[in-house]
């Protein structure tokens, strides 16, 4: 069964290895390129594998509650399982696919067929003799007989072309202990489903292994990525909870304080496929992939090593100082930020909005200053010194914005240098009429420092722009302090 290169299948793989090597009856090889299956005694193995796929779908495919009437225990199918209920059995749910209703028999007729034959599969290209089933989304997600949604395949008719091996091997992805899972809370809401993608199928597996072993939590119905507080919010916030997790209960752990080092010793997997799964009957599964930079994972990493948290600490404890507004958004918005290296979405998202501004209870606003210079300094030409200037615009912006809301906007808002700096102008301007207490909290000759980093280090757009957001961030946790302490203010007059 060699690699594929579609990442279904590929951790489908990597998932019947799991499921195969301590099956006494057989003998599996993972190779960095395909695995391969040596059957001893192929009663005992039949009999063997379907008692272990069994014992895993009751433990992954279900999560448990007691009836609120009678009190017996009842097994709920996870949501983002494409997989539709059978017939129930003793009371029992029980999913229709037939390699997890009817699986020994199942199990049999895959491994009794004839494996050559005239018949090309569609998934691997191999010859075969004969099928046991069809194409469908619970052998492949993407897969659908209404050729509009169709992924997997262009053809319609191409969907009864499927070798027994490829069969078992997609339906059996969805019991992996290592397919990372959310599904929101709510009726309509959608779910999630994350692969890594890794073209090593050896390293994909000792990947899979350390994080499936040191944290994840399959009986939880919403997430197996489930943070030791509240619960995740959105696809983001997961890939962030997993990194944090991954760097604490795994890389630390080897002892090692150097990134590149830690990463040549434990590999990390920086792809990822992500499967969106919406509500309703009619599945139109979307896919997308997401990479993670270096340089953030760098920053979670040495975050980490310093017991800062970057999901927990920080994005976790967001949240809106009216309860008008959602805080789900705003922590989905700052994670998708974070990881997708956009410091615009991230500094922007932090921003006061009608009714609220965000709030930053000290844990956060610890792990935010640390996380800042870690993430935006390289390359960019500040200094330690620059940023302390940066933090002391930022109180003079939080003091003026109490009762000019508008001047930290206006500076957010600026595409370019001496747009940026009109707006440090102006800053200026609000500042002399500041009363003698506000003019007590702030540090003006900061003001003049930032203007002449701007004009004279800070032309190049991309540097600009750092600078900007930085000083928004920064702003925005300010104006949140004061305004946590009630120290200022009117009502705004812009």
């Amino acid at each position: 069964m060699p690699f594929y290169g579609d990442p279904w299948m590929d951790n489908g793989l990597v998932n019947l290895h799991s499921i195969l090597k301590d099956i006494p009856s057989c003998r599996t090889d993972l190779g960095d390129d395909g695995l391969t299956l040596s059957i001893e005694d192929k009663d005992d193995f039949i009999k063997e594998l379907s008692k272990t796929i069994k014992a895993r779908m009751n433990s992954i495919a279900f999560y448990y509650t007691k009836d609120k009437n009678t009190g017996e225990k009842r097994n709920i199918k996870k949501r983002h399982i494409l997989i539709q209920y059978g017939s129930k059995v003793e009371g029992k749910n029980v999913l229709k696919e037939k390699i997890l209703s009817d699986t020994e028999n199942r199990v049999r007729q895959i491994f009794q067929e004839e494996m050559k034959g005239s018949k090309i599969c569609v998934l691997c290209n191999r010859e075969y003799s004969k099928k046991v089933d069809n194409l469908k989304q619970s052998v492949h997600p993407t897969a659908t007989k209404i050729r509009s949604l169709s992924g997997v395949r262009q053809k319609r008719e191409y969907y009864d072309n499927l070798c027994p091996l490829c069969y078992l091997i997609g339906s059996l992805e969805w019991l992996d202990k290592g397919l990372v899972y959310l599904n929101l809370p709510g009726k309509n809401e959608d779910s999630f489903a994350f692969l890594p993608v890794m073209k090593d199928l050896r390293i994909l597996s000792e990947f899979k292994t350390y994080f499936v072993d040191q944290f994840t939590n399959p009986a939880d119905p919403f997430s197996n990525l489930s943070p030791e507080r509240g619960f995740v919010e959105g696809e983001y916030s997961v890939m962030l909870c997993f990194y944090e997790k991954f760097f604490e209960r795994v890389w630390l752990k080897e002892e090692v304080e150097n990134y590149d080092l830690a990463s040549e010793k434990v590999e990390i997997c920086t792809d990822w496929m992500r499967l969106k799964i919406p509500s309703g009957i009619v599945k139109n599964v979307k896919i997308f992939s997401l990479k993670i930079p270096k340089n953030i994972l760098k920053s979670i990493y040495e975050l980490a090593k310093d017991d800062k948290l970057v999901y927990s600490s920080f994005v976790h404890n967001l949240f809106f100082s009216s309860s008008r507004r959602a805080g789900g958004d705003l922590r989905e918005n700052v994670a998708r930020g974070m990881l997708e290296d956009d410091f615009r979405r991230f500094s922007s998202g932090l921003l006061p909005r009608k009714g609220g501004h965000v709030v930053f209870i000290k844990e956060a606003k610890n792990v935010l200053y640390r996380l800042i210079p870690l993430w935006r300094m390289e390359g960019m030409g500040l200094t330690d010194a620059d940023l302390k200037d940066l933090k002391s615009v930022a109180r003079i912006v939080g003091v003026v914005s109490l009762n000019h809301i508008s001047i930290l906007y206006k500076l957010d808002r600026a595409r370019t240098p001496a747009e940026f700096l009109d707006a440090l102008r102006e800053l200026g301007r609000r500042l002399v009429g500041l009363d003698k207490n506000d003019r007590k909290r702030v540090y003006p000759p900061a003001l003049t420092k930032l203007v002449d980093l701007v004009e004279l280090r800070m032309t190049e757009q991309q540097k600009f722009e750092n600078v900007k957001n930085i000083l928004t961030v920064y702003s925005c946790v300010e104006f949140s302090m004061l305004n946590y302490r009630g120290k200022g203010g009117k009502k705004s007059e812009d």
